[in-house]
């Protein structure tokens, strides 16, 4: 969306009102300590400028081969612009809640955000922030800045073992 380089993935308006997700984080559930309980996700995000949005939400998806395939939950809480963003531009690590979504060990799901109402621009937008440099992703990737955006979104979850 705009010229100059960084180490976020814009969303225009399109990829917030498609049916099914264009943007979004794939993981996997781990086995070492089997099945899982989702509470809650923190995501960082990038505002530029002062996208038009009214509510921001996460959203859990069930994965189909790389890309979500059924929604499973949406999240509990959400956020309006006002909360997000006072001022032009900001960074902001974003919590949202679930109701104790059971999640399987060793499967693939998909984590998407949606704003309603959404309007991007390439001067004004909601971008999902790449780990790149974070130390949460320390091996199996490289860490030079050209690599940045094939590192994952910036995304923890937040929960309990079931």
């Amino acid at each position: 969306m705009s010229s100059w380089k960084h180490v976020v993935k814009p969303y225009d308006s399109a990829d917030m009102s498609a049916t099914v997700p264009t943007i979004f984080q794939r993981l996997k559930i781990g086995t070492t300590y089997g099945h899982y309980l989702l509470h809650g996700i923190t995501a960082g995000l990038c505002f530029v400028g002062s996208p038009v949005f009214t509510a921001l939400t996460a959203e859990l998806w069930s994965d189909d081969g790389d890309s979500p395939g059924k929604l499973i939950a949406t999240s509990t809480t959400s956020w309006s612009k006002a909360q997000c963003l006072t001022l032009d531009h900001a960074v902001k690590f974003i919590g949202f809640a679930f109701n104790k979504v059971p999640l399987r060990a060793g499967l693939n799901y998909c984590i998407a955000l949606r704003a309603s109402v959404y309007t991007g621009s390439d001067t004004s937008y909601i971008a999902w922030r790449f780990s790149y440099p974070d130390p949460q992703y320390q091996t199996g990737l490289t860490l030079q800045a050209v690599k940045g955006l094939s590192h994952p979104f910036d995304v923890v979850l937040i929960g309990s073992p079931k």
